[in-house]
């Protein structure tokens, strides 16, 4: 199969709606090899500067993303059209290095340590 801008169009509305990598292929009707394969091609073309389609799905796939985090965000300060947990826990779940709770426990084997002080 070739990259054509009827697939690159249809994966990158997929990735904005939030879908998994894989579901986005499974809907498009290509494999992930492929979807990687288009993926890794465009990255490279973008190191040497290039443009092509593949460097458009490249390009493309950041955005898609950035898309749909900020459609969940959007859902935070519109409490009427949706419910904000579902959106925080999405977000919690694709990008645990930005919403994540952090909670810092002992190593296994250590004990925290408690002062008490007065």
């Amino acid at each position: 199969m070739k990259l054509d801008s009827y697939h690159i169009t249809k994966l990158l509305g997929y990735i904005a709606q939030g879908l998994s990598k894989e579901s986005t292929c499974f809907l498009a009707g290509i494999s992930k090899s492929t979807f990687y394969k288009w993926y890794n091609e465009g990255k490279e073309h973008e190191r040497q500067g290039d443009e092509s389609l593949q460097r458009q799905l490249y390009d493309g796939v950041a955005l898609a993303e950035a898309q749909c985090e900020q459609m969940r965000l959007r859902t935070f300060t519109n409490d009427t059209k949706g419910d904000w947990r579902a959106s925080a826990r999405y977000l919690e779940h694709t990008r645990p290095d930005l919403y994540a709770n952090r909670k810092t426990h002992p190593e296994k084997g250590e004990k925290a340590e408690i002062r008490v002080i007065g």
